[in-house]
């Protein structure tokens, strides 16, 4: 088959705006229907890179166009002719991300963080807190390198490489203490093998002390909320698989899943801020929306703490700590500004800056009162979306002294 434009060949169905408009510029290169298994595969080429939640939404639109297909393969494929590689790969990578993300949120978050450099036909990512042999278990190693070959057309076999232990950004929502940095610090320098090997087996003792206890009073498949047995340990230190344990940590998002028999698969992650885990227990709904829904769920900040046995999920394709213990916790207080005179922040974003913020301005603006500053600015990439929410939160809230934050709406623009 011809290189078609894309409107000639799909011009006359229905299609999803943002597919319309991201793929008007690329052609069709074949389309095959295997009839055996009712699939579409569709080859796909372009000069600009196709976001993959487009690219989703194309499958999605062919399969209600065409309803007797069950399966859509896209095989895209990006000329970047005059690129090196390297410039190939970094134009490449933050939608590689995402496509990495859909498959493990664990994988996407330690891909986030690595540095990566060509040497000769290997393309070597250095890998932060030791992932690297996760990563390849998971064959995340093997996916990026079918991606370069089949997106970039790039034959380059992927190494992970182990690059040490890193301590998190100092962001509005990072918070530690000296004491906290300086044990990370001193956790990423200077830990020796003897050491390692000392607190190893302490922790063995603590677990076969607590072994007869752990599971007495835990439903077949339950959690208890009494307790906690075992010592409290940062999330960048869980290692070994198969082993119990117990974080804190503030939990991030709650989604459930009913089972075919009627139970739920209740699955929540949680941050340290050393970094992050998922957890996950089953239970019963009533059991659920009696025990655990408000807890869990609730509008107020959730801090708890949690004991389990830290495993791959076979299911998810990520760690996870399934739980046997859960229990609500103190959050750590947070850092005061001790400054007599208060900053006023002029360049902020918030999660309307896509790709360069995850903080919504009512935190920030709540985080601003109790700092005592006067004033903050909001300036978004190009959009004002968080305006309606920033005037909003600003009359909302107020500080002791019954003071209220000035909003100093903004843009950042490009002429």
């Amino acid at each position: 088959m011809e290189l078609k434009a894309f409107d000639q060949v799909f011009g006359g169905i229905k299609l999803s705006s943002d597919v319309r408009t991201n793929l008007k510029n690329a052609y069709i290169e074949s389309i095959i229907f295997l009839k055996q298994t009712n699939t579409l595969s569709v080859g796909i080429a372009s000069q600009k890179i196709i976001d993959e939640d487009c690219l989703g939404h194309f499958k999605e639109d062919l399969k209600e166009n065409f309803e007797f297909v069950s399966r859509v393969d896209l095989n895209v494929r990006y000329d970047m002719d005059g690129s090196s590689a390297e410039e190939k790969i970094d134009i490449y990578w933050s939608n590689l991300l995402k496509s990495i993300k859909n498959k493990s949120t664990y994988a996407h978050l330690a891909l986030t963080e690595s540095e990566g450099h060509i040497d000769g036909n290997k393309y070597i990512l250095k890998i932060k807190n030791n992932g690297s042999a996760l990563l390849s278990r998971m064959r995340i190693d093997k996916y990026i390198s079918e991606m370069f070959a089949s997106r970039l057309g790039l034959d380059m076999r992927v190494e992970f490489v182990n690059g040490g232990m890193s301590l998190p950004d100092n962001r509005l929502t990072m918070e530690y203490s000296v004491d906290e940095i300086a044990e990370m610090s001193e956790q990423s320098n200077d830990i020796k093998a003897e050491t390692v090997s000392n607190v190893k087996r302490q922790q063995d003792t603590v677990v076969k002390e607590n072994n007869a206890n752990l599971y007495r009073k835990r439903s077949k498949r339950g959690v208890s909320v009494e307790s906690i047995g075992l010592p409290i340990t940062k999330i960048i230190n869980l290692r070994d698989f198969e082993t119990d344990c117990a974080v804190s940590g503030s939990v991030i998002y709650v989604e459930t899943r009913e089972t075919r028999k009627g139970g739920l698969i209740v699955k929540f992650a949680v941050t340290d801020k050393t970094y992050s885990v998922a957890c996950k227990f089953f239970s019963d709904p009533n059991e659920y929306a009696e025990k655990f829904c408000d807890f869990l769920e609730g509008k107020d900040t959730k801090y708890v703490t949690v004991q389990g046995r830290y495993k791959m999920d076979e299911y998810d394709n990520e760690p996870v700590i399934m739980l046997t213990h859960i229990n609500k916790a103190d959050a750590p207080a947070v850092r005061p500004d001790c400054a007599e005179k208060k900053r006023v922040e002029l360049h902020l974003h918030t999660q309307m800056s896509m790709m360069d913020a995850v903080t919504n301005i009512k935190d920030y603006i709540k985080r601003a009162s109790y700092w005592g500053h006067r004033a903050i600015a909001v300036t978004d990439h190009g959009v004002v979306q968080a305006y309606p929410e920033a005037k909003s939160a600003a009359a909302e809230i107020a500080n002791v002294d019954g003071e209220h934050v000035k909003v100093l709406y903004g843009v950042e623009g490009y002429l």
